[in-house]
């Protein structure tokens, strides 16, 4: 069996990648400030550590999935699955400490899994607004799995392609 070099512990990669890290870290934060303008997550705020941890993460994921499947770039699919993994586990969305819990909603409850899916359908090229042309149980199901169950980056690509494809109603 081929030992993939470089993949364990590389210590030139994260200065190859320290100026991509920042620039998607800018992007996710521009994503969440432009959603937050037209009044979404308005009870909420980012936390920039936790955001600079989870794309931190998802550079070092991608490269070692790259290196131990010997990829040599990451499709979309990939790109965004990471993307989401990362988001969720590190959950940079946090509800504001002025908001009232008799207020709190689903769509608060679900605050990271919702913008973690709305940055990979970004990633994606896809608008957040062609959601509904997915039956309810599929989006549930997503939903459900990134909110309640650990999810790997491979499987949740193969599920956002699948979402692209529905979304495009288009067969997979």
């Amino acid at each position: 069996m081929k030992y993939p070099d470089g993949c364990v512990k590389d210590p030139e990669y994260n200065k190859k990648i320290e100026d991509r890290i920042v620039s998607r870290v800018a992007f996710v934060e521009n994503v969440y400030n432009a959603i937050k303008q037209k009044g979404y997550f308005c009870n909420s705020h980012i936390n920039s550590a936790l955001l600079f941890n989870a794309i931190e993460s998802y550079y070092t994921d991608i490269q070692r999935t790259k290196c131990f499947h010997d990829i040599t770039l990451s499709d979309e699919h990939k790109k965004a699955a990471f993307s989401i993994k990362w988001l969720i586990k590190f959950r940079p969305i946090q509800l504001s400490a002025t908001c009232d819990n008799g207020t709190i909603t689903i769509k608060d409850i679900l605050i990271n899994e919702i913008f973690a899916i709305f940055i990979g359908l970004t990633l994606l090229d896809i608008d957040f607004n062609d959601l509904p042309n997915l039956s309810d149980k599929f989006l549930n199901n997503i939903f459900y799995t990134l909110h309640f169950r650990e999810i790997d980056g491979m499987v949740l690509s193969s599920i956002m392609y699948l979402l692209q494809r529905g979304i495009k109603k288009e067969i997979p």
